[in-house]
């Protein structure tokens, strides 16, 4: 090769690969801009979900803690009342302040699992407890539109199963509105039933049946999606925001469950919830208590009795007598604590106030207390670390009853208190009905007329 040609060729080489490295290093910017630019994107919707999820938690609070007041008072009222008219300007109140509750929860949930935020958790529950909550709930409402309401166990129903009980009474409260909203005249009907898969596994169905206007089969498709409803405009009889089916078949598939539609025509409607679910063959002890209601015992300096009555002072807030049920409630809200307390003495027991968690802390050792009743966002010190710090107290505060009641429905935030070591869960609005339960589960007397002299 003649050296020109050499040179030319060497020459024509470096060129090349310096024209090869510009390219490169250009590639290799453009990439580390793309990477830089996803990484802020991301940084962005990371952000972003983190507001959401502040507002969504705000205004869950927010709405439900005067919910709670209302609702709680609405219900103290309607055991003080005996005229007629009165009975049923109460019921008029408690339905709507229902109403309310439930379109604000539906909404919460609804915007959670389209977020894919929404997990279950599940925990033993009594379906016949479940059924006679859900009869107790809704017998009034429909008799205001005179329907016949009843809710049934059939006999092969397992007495308790390991499912998340409370998206279960979510999805069927989801059910049972829409049932009583376009039922005219006739019945709802919720019946449990189910078979056995096998010893270890029971296949439940919940029907909820009703005589209403039935589905046109041209509406059939689009009852499950969100946001489409059968009828529309000004003139449409009937409210609701078309979330109430779609929320209940996502809820139903977080269980790992479906909903179908098994008939609808003039004659009525007929949903069912299937869901498979674990059976307790061996019922959990109802209270995880070390003592008995009459063997508590004062283990502070700061406890004496009174009298000869066996009487106990405490904390210069409550006299009661030694076999009388007492409960910390930890609550920040003034509205609250008083609704509260006076939901407790109607089922016979006391309760010390706590205003924080740091409160909830400087009292526990003060007495050997059947239950605390913890609010989660409080100033101070919030509920959740309140109970990591009670259970680091010694055995017997690991064995203590702690039952969350929160504003918060989310459930991440629930999944977070049952990890804390809170026992139970509860939204607010609470109902006088639930607090019964509760106390019942936990093995907390419930003796009405025997209360506590506040």
């Amino acid at each position: 090769m003649p050296a020109g040609s050499m040179i030319e060729t060497i020459f024509f080489s470096l060129a090349l690969g310096l024209r090869i490295r510009t390219l490169e290093n250009e590639r290799n910017n453009l990439l580390s801009e793309q990477e830089s630019t996803l990484a802020n994107a991301n940084q962005k919707l990371e952000t972003s979900n983190q507001i959401k999820d502040h507002f969504l938690s705000a205004m869950s609070h927010e709405l439900r803690t005067p919910m709670n007041g209302i609702v709680g008072n609405i219900d103290l009222l309607k055991t003080r009342v005996s005229v007629p008219e009165d009975v049923q300007l109460v019921d008029d109140i408690r339905i709507s302040a229902l109403r309310m509750t439930r379109t604000i929860g539906s909404i919460l949930d609804f915007t959670e699992v389209q977020q894919g935020c929404m997990h279950t958790n599940p925990s033993p529950v009594s379906l016949r407890q479940l059924a006679s909550l859900i009869e107790h709930e809704y017998v009034g409402m429909a008799a205001q539109k005179s329907l016949d309401f009843s809710v049934t166990a059939e006999h092969q129903v397992p007495q308790k199963v390991y499912i998340d009980g409370s998206m279960l009474e979510k999805t069927l409260i989801l059910l049972i509105d829409n049932a009583i909203k376009f039922t005219q005249k006739g019945q709802v009907h919720v019946i449990f039933k189910g078979e056995p898969e096998n010893d270890h596994l029971f296949n439940l169905t919940v029907l909820v049946i009703d005589t209403g206007r039935g589905i046109a089969e041209r509406n059939k498709g689009i009852i499950f999606e969100a946001f489409k409803q059968t009828e529309g405009g000004l003139s449409r009889r009937y409210g609701g925001v078309g979330i109430g089916l779609p929320l209940a078949a996502e809820l139903a598939k977080k269980m790992g469950g479906d909903i179908k539609l098994l008939s609808s025509d003039d004659n009525g409607s007929c949903f069912s919830i299937n869901l498979s679910t674990p059976i307790l063959i061996c019922p959990e002890p109802v209270s995880s208590q070390l003592t008995t209601q009459s063997d508590r015992k004062s283990y502070s300096s700061g406890l004496r009795a009174t009298d000869s009555k066996s009487k106990i002072k405490l904390s210069e807030q409550v006299e009661l007598n030694s076999d009388t049920p007492v409960i910390l409630v930890v609550e920040d809200d003034r509205l609250n604590q008083l609704v509260l307390k006076k939901m407790l003495q109607k089922q016979g027991v006391a309760a010390v106030i706590a205003n924080n968690g740091q409160e909830a802390l400087d009292k526990i050792k003060d007495f050997n207390w059947d239950m605390i009743l913890m609010d989660c966002q409080m100033p101070v010190m919030d509920g959740i670390t309140a109970t990591y710090k009670i259970r680091e107290l010694g055995e017997h505060f690991k064995e203590v009853p702690i039952i969350v009641i929160t504003a918060n429905a989310s459930s991440d935030y629930r999944s977070k208190c049952l990890e804390a070591g809170m026992n139970d869960y509860l939204t607010k609005p609470l109902r006088l009905a639930q607090l019964k339960e509760t106390l019942n589960k936990y093995d907390v007397c419930c003796t009405e007329g025997s209360q506590a002299v506040i």
